[in-house]
């Protein structure tokens, strides 16, 4: 195979390939091969990574998984675990099948929650408000009519000066 009018892969990039796709090609990128090629034609070191990789491939490909009666042994750890935590409960002997339910919640725990909710909900309403008033133009033209009626002109050099110095006062807060 002649590799000719192919740019030569840099040897970064070559080793990057050969650390991501391993030492075999067919497992490389199609847009990569040809120009890792024309790098394996023109150098000894390149080769040398190759038979490196294909050499890890090889001890990787040996290793086996774990046995069958291990994970079988884990999962039985893992499912006594799951079944004394107090936050389940078990299914008395005359039961009619259904799932075991988690224990009822009094009536003031309810609502409580339903208060946290409705305030939950409240404040990510405000927040996208916020965000939709912060991004549009309403606050442009609502300054005209807040001029008008705090009675605070910006023409005044006073006003722009004490509105310039809280400004820098708040950009030095996030700093």
């Amino acid at each position: 195979m002649t590799v000719r009018n192919t740019p030569i892969m840099p040897p970064a990039d070559f080793e990057r390939l050969l650390e991501v796709y391993g030492g075999d090609r067919t497992r490389w990128p199609l847009i990569a091969r040809a120009s890792a090629a024309a790098r394996l034609a023109s150098e000894t070191d390149a080769q040398r990574l190759l038979g490196e990789a294909q050499a890890l491939d090889a001890v990787l490909f040996q290793i086996t998984d774990p046995h069958a009666s291990e994970l079988t042994v884990l999962a039985n750890r893992i499912v006594a675990v799951a079944q004394s935590s107090p936050r389940l409960q078990t299914a008395s002997a005359g039961s009619t099948g259904v799932s075991p339910r988690l224990p009822a919640l009094p009536r003031s725990t309810i609502g409580v929650r339903r208060e946290m909710a409705r305030g939950a909900a409240l404040l990510a309403a405000s927040l996208m408000i916020g965000v939709f008033v912060g991004q549009s133009q309403v606050g442009a033209r609502a300054v005209p009519a807040l001029q008008a009626i705090s009675g605070i002109s910006l023409t005044s050099a006073n006003d722009r000066l004490a509105l310039l110095d809280l400004h820098l006062d708040q950009s030095d807060d996030f700093e």
